[in-house]
């Protein structure tokens, strides 16, 4: 539906808008927006959201460079 969605819109921005085609574009977005959202999809990704935030607040962190290191380092 996306790509769906992204050409009918290409379409209208590289071609004059006349009635027909203001028409068809928010034709086709109303259906977009009505489309079934996907919650299985939106559940995995949160999921995986919210464990890639566990393990990032319960890893070690690496020490932090100074501009000087970064300095020194460039000159080598």
């Amino acid at each position: 539906m996306l790509f769906s969605t992204v050409s009918v819109l290409h379409s209208a921005l590289l071609n004059p808008l006349d009635h027909q085609s203001r028409q068809t574009v928010a034709s086709h977005l109303v259906q977009v927006a009505k489309a079934p959202a996907n919650k299985a999809f939106e559940r995995q990704v949160r999921d995986g959201w919210h464990q890639a935030h566990q393990n990032f607040a319960t890893e070690p962190h690496p020490q932090a460079i100074s501009p000087r290191e970064v300095v020194s380092a460039w000159g080598e």
